[in-house]
């Protein structure tokens, strides 16, 4: 049976693509193999070339370490700027061995707050806690602040 190496073990992304399998009846006999890969890039990438690139890297890892018939799947959460504004998008990247296919999620604006947080260094988990948004300093693994 073909697999598909989804390339972290964040609960919620292993979630988001079975909930995307289950939902098409040709995809539906692929197995899923949560893989931890390195992302390759930070902990908080800053850029939308920075999250792409983690994406594309965690979907080729992923590929690589569940074998030659494997597809890999890579989602990388990450932010950009634009018009002085903070955006959070998700990157996914489905490698099949030979190319990479690349999609993103709908952007959405990081309150004022957040943003300020954020160009003080701290990561979206820590600048939503720091400005009393919630309280969970796992939120990430939880569906992420998009779900506060």
């Amino acid at each position: 049976m073909p697999s598909l190496a989804v390339g972290t073990t964040n609960p919620g992304k292993v979630a988001a693509v079975e909930s995307v399998l289950t939902a098409h009846p040709a995809l539906r006999s692929l197995k899923i193999v949560p893989v931890k890969v390195d992302s390759g890039v930070s902990d908080q990438p800053k850029t939308l070339e920075e999250t792409t690139r983690g994406a594309r890297n965690r979907a080729q890892a992923a590929a690589r370490a569940e074998g030659a018939d494997a597809l890999g799947i890579g989602l990388e959460s990450g932010l950009f700027e634009s018009d002085g504004r903070m955006f959070d998008v998700c990157a996914c990247v489905i490698f099949d061995g030979a190319h990479s296919h690349v999609g993103y999620s709908c952007a959405w604006e990081l309150p004022p707050a957040v943003t300020e947080k954020v160009r003080e260094g701290l990561d979206l988990t820590q600048a939503f806690n720091a400005c009393k948004i919630c309280d969970d300093p796992k939120i990430g693994d939880k569906g992420g602040v998009l779900g506060v």
